[in-house]
């Protein structure tokens, strides 16, 4: 006999068998639908309908069974006889002989769909599960009851995907009935994203004082501007009839106390109040107590906004980023958009330029919409093609789409937003042979599309391989130097935020090789001081760098394109 060497005893490799579990599954549900119902242990009574099933697989698969079978599971040995007759004929055949004048359980279930029940049935043996829109309710209730977890998480996510105005109703119910607060919270982000729709439905008056509360609570990102929110809001407090007027009238504090009053102007407010009084006092002057209370409470309101700070842009749900896009690291060019929080110090992946990889292109944001337009790229033969394509980013929704492309292809210019357009200025138009350059300007009009629109104007600030920093001031037409940035370096990423510059990444030496890259610095334009932060350096050159507002509970998820 060969002698088993002391590392051999102490470590005895284990051989992974690829489809044993699908093997077992397969073998239950054999013995499950054979006519001699072999190993059954258990019948299920629900009305006139019995369903035979093993313990095991019952218990296996909800804990509801789990407990129900607990006193007679407690003398079972190491293995299963069911699990064993499951992957083995031999021992199918040695059990079935002996079991089968065993007497076999019984156990009656009440109050739930015999059909749903025999849907998770054929789920517990086979791991596939018919779901549609007429059963799934039936289905979620009697997993629910059995406590299937998987089986509820399944249903959760096919209601969130079939969400539509027609079904949210009934989905939000489902989900505060079983207290699923994943698939509320998803409701509830269905309805804000899509809230200038369902507010304009007529059963919106009926919804009630949670419903309101929650929609605003969740602080989730809509699609109308402040005053439309404030305005739905309204028109629901101010629907319905004397009693209804009358409970409301207690609940206006705490719903008006979400509404964000600084994106909204006073004049606004002054002309929705007269539109509220006209439309609803004038006829029912049971509203007045009503409107009285909403019209003191929105007054004194101390963070109303101006008629220039406010957009059309709500922020309602967002909050503002630092944005690193494209460029190039220690791993080549990419297109990754990456993030940080004004308030975090860790950069985190966003989203990916929807073209192939490129660099020298222009991007700018308007209406709180990233454009990213032009650029170039290396083809197969590793010439440089300048391009005149461009494409947009909705954070809020997480989406991509087409802008018209540029009339000239170029790359290396800057991309500006000013007063609701965007100007591509200057660049290279193609890399034959020498660079050739451009003194051009053209010009994208957004509002001439079938999209979003902006009221507000955005500026420009380009700072690149020089130590001296100089702001001009444009009511006296001189330039002044205010101060030197630290650390000299080029290929950098600046961004205004506030009254703070972020200079991001770039070279600290001239040579190619040596790609040192220097800390994130900041100069406060207020206190005139820099500051420094030394442990995020972001190894990253000739990228891009802005302020985005993204959603606060951001879906890492690939966006939509």
């Amino acid at each position: 006999m060969f002698e088993i060497s002391r590392f051999r005893e102490l470590y005895i490799p284990k051989i992974q068998v690829a489809k044993h579990s699908n093997k077992v599954l397969e073998g239950l549900n054999d013995l499950r639908e054979q006519e001699q119902n072999i190993l059954i242990d258990i019948t299920i009574r629900i009305s006139n309908f019995k369903y035979h099933a093993h313990k095991v697989v019952l218990s296996a698969c909800s804990d509801y069974f789990r407990a129900m079978f607990n006193e007679n599971m407690l003398e079972a040995h190491h293995a299963h006889k069911v699990v064993l007759s499951a992957c083995s004929d031999y021992f199918r055949a040695m059990f079935n002989e002996n079991m089968l004048e065993a007497r076999n359980d019984s156990v009656t279930l009440y109050d739930i769909s015999a059909k749903s029940f025999q849907l998770l049935l054929n789920y517990m043996y086979t791991s596939q599960l018919e779901l549609n829109e007429e059963n799934v309710e039936d289905v979620l209730e009697v997993a629910v009851y059995l406590q299937i977890d998987h089986v509820i998480n399944k249903c959760s996510e096919f209601l969130e995907k079939n969400l539509s105005t027609e079904n949210y109703v009934e989905i939000v119910k489902i989900a505060e009935i079983f207290a699923i607060e994943k698939l509320r919270t998803a409701v509830y982000k269905y309805i804000c994203n899509n809230l200038s729709v369902i507010a304009e439905l007529e059963h919106f008056s009926n919804f009630s004082f949670e419903h309101i509360e929650s929609i605003l609570k969740f602080d989730f990102p809509v699609d109308c501007t402040e005053l439309d929110v404030l305005r739905f809001v309204l028109k629901w407090l101010f629907s319905g009839t004397i009693t209804d007027a009358l409970e409301r009238l207690e609940m206006c504090p705490s719903i008006l106390n979400y509404i964000c009053y600084e994106q909204i102007s006073k004049s606004a407010l002054d002309q929705l109040l007269d539109d509220i009084f006209i439309k609803y006092c004038k006829q029912n002057s049971y509203h007045i107590p009503l409107y009285k209370t909403v019209a003191t409470y929105i007054k004194e309101q101390p963070s109303i906004g101006s008629d220039l700070s406010c957009s059309t842009f709500n922020s309602r749900g967002m909050q503002m980023a630092l944005i690193k896009i494209g460029g190039f690291g220690k791993n080549g060019i990419t297109n990754n958009i990456n993030f940080c929080f004004s308030h975090e110090t860790q950069w985190k992946f966003l989203t990916k330029i929807p073209h192939v990889e490129q660099c020298n292109f222009g991007t700018a944001v308007l209406d709180n919409n990233l454009y990213v337009i032009g650029g170039c790229f290396n083809n197969h033969l590793l010439q440089e093609i300048v391009h005149p394509f461009g494409f947009k980013y909705n954070p809020r929704l997480n989406i991509w789409s087409e802008v018209p492309a540029m009339r000239t292809d170029r790359c290396r210019f800057t991309l500006n937003a000013c007063n609701g357009k965007l100007y591509a200025i200057g660049g290279v138009i193609e890399f034959e042979g020498d660079a050739e350059y451009t003194n051009t300007c053209e010009c994208l009009d957004p509002n001439s599309l079938p999209d979003y629109r902006s009221q507000h104007a955005t500026a420009s600030v380009t700072i690149n391989g020089v130590t001296k920093l100089y702001f001009i001031f444009v009511v006296a037409d001189t330039w002044e130097e205010v101060t030197r940035v630290p650390t000299p370096r080029h290929h950098a990423g600046v961004v205004a935020h506030g009254s703070k510059l972020y200079i991001i990444g770039g070279f600290v030496k001239d040579s190619i090789f040596e790609k040192d890259v220097a800390p994130i610095e900041c100069y406060d334009i207020l206190t005139n001081k820099w500051t420094y932060d030394e442990k995020n350096i972001q190894e990253y050159w000739e990228h891009n760098c802005a302020t985005l507002y993204i959603p606060k509970y951001i879906d890492f998820r690939n966006p939509r394109s």
